[in-house]
This record gives structure tokens, C-alpha cells and sequence, in this order.
């Protein structure tokens, strides 16, 4: 999934810092402007002033390019334009490379100046992390009628498109449905969270990821059922976490726990983030 932002303060490899902010309703699908500033050491050296410039550019996402979003930021109107140690600052300055995918925090690429100067960048931001996030159950999958279709959107006033989330087990699984000889492997046999990973904003540029599958297969109610197993429950202890600097690393930003009910002959339940959703089936 291409980056689809790049609002933040940015350290290059040089100490420069780029101040800059992008668009979130683009012109048209794919190419969002950048605007900001860049703060750099006065090219005379020790002892003379920092220099500003003004930013401008785009970020230019491309679904089938490696690295999936470049981005061009000009950096022009130095201010001040002391002359210091006999160096006046260089009049424009233009950054071009390409965003890591999934962390949107690190980038790489070229230089030139003015002053025909050229060489190679590299950059980072602190990464932007959401504080949690926010469920609606959405549908019955078509797939499968027992199974819950939720929406989730993270809690961020960042922009988070372009981002991947993804889920581990956490520390605690339940499972009153199993018992010893089941077809089906319970909780304290290894039914866990399935790790699954989901591109933020996928379908919207936005911060929603779309869908995470909750509940229990069908043929498995039917079977618990004539087992004489209900009322019966699965709790299922989820850890989501976000990536940054290209899924090197992550962060763990919400805690969940997922419910699978089975409370009679005849309803079904799934919970996810406290959302409940309950069917007649069959």
C-alpha cells in the first residue's frame, strides 16, 4: 500500500530539518502537494546563522512502482541571506527519492542544489502512532453466515493512509465450547488469534482498515450444538500493533478481546472492541 502522506518534522542524514505538511483531499488519485519548510546550517559553516527555505512539491503514489510513493520537495527564498565566511546561502535546493512502504517514516534518494551540488539522502520522522481504535460490526460475510464483518478506524488526529496494522495473540485464550475428543482444537490446544495484517485506508485513503473476520465457523456451532456443548463461549485475547520504519519494528497501540458465542440452539454472538452482534441461525 503506498504511503500516502508524509506530514511531519524530518532529520536528513546532513542534520537538515524538513518541517512539511501533505494534503489529504488530493487534486486527482495518487499525487498529493507538499508544502513546509527546511532548516539547514548555513553553508559557510560554524559560526553563521541557520537558514530557512520554503517547501514545496508532491508525493506521487504509483500502485505498481518500487518504491510505491516518490516524492519531489524544492526548498527555495533562503532566508537569511547573510554572506558568512564568504558562502551566501545557495538559492534552491531540490530532494528526490522515495517513502518506505507500511512505516511512512524513513525515505531516501538524491540531492541537488543551486549551486550544482548533488549527492544522496537519507531521512527519518518519528513515527506517527495511533492511541487506539474504533469497531462497527458492518455484516454477516457472505462466506460464511455465522461469521461478523468489522470495521475498524484508528484513533489518530494523524493521517494514517498508507499505514499497515496487524494483529498478534495476546496473553489469555478461553474456550467452554471444547472438550476432549472434539473434532475441532480448542483454545488450550493452539486455537488462537489468526495473525492476519491489514493496509490503513485501503479503499478510501483514510483511516479505516476493512475487514476483520470474527466468529465461529458454521459447521462448528452445528457441531457443539449436537454435542450438547451450548451455552458455550471462545474469548480470544487480540493484540493489534502498527508498523513503523518499514515493519522493522511496531508498536502495540490497542488490546482486545474477541467473543464467539454460542448461547442456545438458536442464536449466535461475535464481540469485538465491545461491538456485539447477534443472529438467529439457522
Amino acid at each position: 500500500m503506498p504511503c500516502a502522506h508524509c506530514t511531519g518534522q524530518w532529520t536528513d542524514s546532513y542534520g537538515a530539518t524538513w518541517s512539511v505538511q501533505s494534503n489529504t483531499t488530493p487534486p486527482y488519485t495518487g499525487t498529493w502537494s507538499v508544502s513546509g519548510s527546511l532548516t539547514a546550517i548555513h553553508p559557510g559553516g560554524p559560526g553563521c546563522p541557520n537558514v530557512t527555505w520554503a517547501v514545496s512539491g508532491s508525493l506521487v503514489q504509483a500502485f505498481d512502482g518500487t518504491p510505491p510513493t516518490t516524492f519531489t520537495w524544492k526548498g527555495t527564498n533562503p532566508q537569511p541571506t547573510t554572506v558568512c565566511n564568504r558562502w551566501v546561502p545557495y538559492s534552491s535546493i531540490t530532494y528526490k527519492g522515495g517513502l518506505c512502504n507500511d512505516g511512512c517514516d524513513q525515505a531516501s534518494g538524491t540531492w541537488a542544489n543551486s549551486d550544482n551540488q548533488s549527492g544522496f539522502f537519507t531521512m527519518t520522522k518519528p513515527s506517527d502512532l495511533p492511541s487506539g481504535e474504533t469497531s462497527t460490526a458492518v455484516a454477516w460475510w457472505s462466506g460464511d453466515p455465522t461469521i461478523m464483518l468489522y470495521d475498524q478506524t484508528l484513533s489518530s488526529s494523524s493521517y494514517m493512509a498508507g499505514r499497515q496494522a496487524f494483529e498478534s495473540p495476546g496473553p489469555s485464550q478461553s474456550d467452554s465450547c471444547h472438550f476432549v475428543g472434539s473434532k475441532y482444537a480448542g483454545a488450550e490446544l493452539g486455537v488462537n488469534v489468526p495473525l492476519g495484517g491489514w493496509f490503513v485506508g485501503y479503499y478510501y485513503f483514510n483511516n479505516r482498515w476493512e475487514y476483520d473476520y470474527v466468529g465461529m465457523f458454521s459447521a462448528a456451532v452445528t457441531y457443539y450444538r449436537q454435542m450438547h456443548r451450548v451455552p458455550c463461549e471462545v474469548a480470544l485475547n487480540q493484540q493489534m500493533n502498527i508498523c513503523t520504519r518499514g515493519c522493522t519494528t511496531n508498536s502495540g497501540y490497542f488490546s482486545d478481546t474477541l467473543y464467539w458465542n454460542i448461547p442456545d440452539g438458536t442464536n449466535v454472538g461475535t464481540a469485538r472492541a465491545g461491538v456485539q452482534a447477534w443472529r438467529t441461525w439457522p
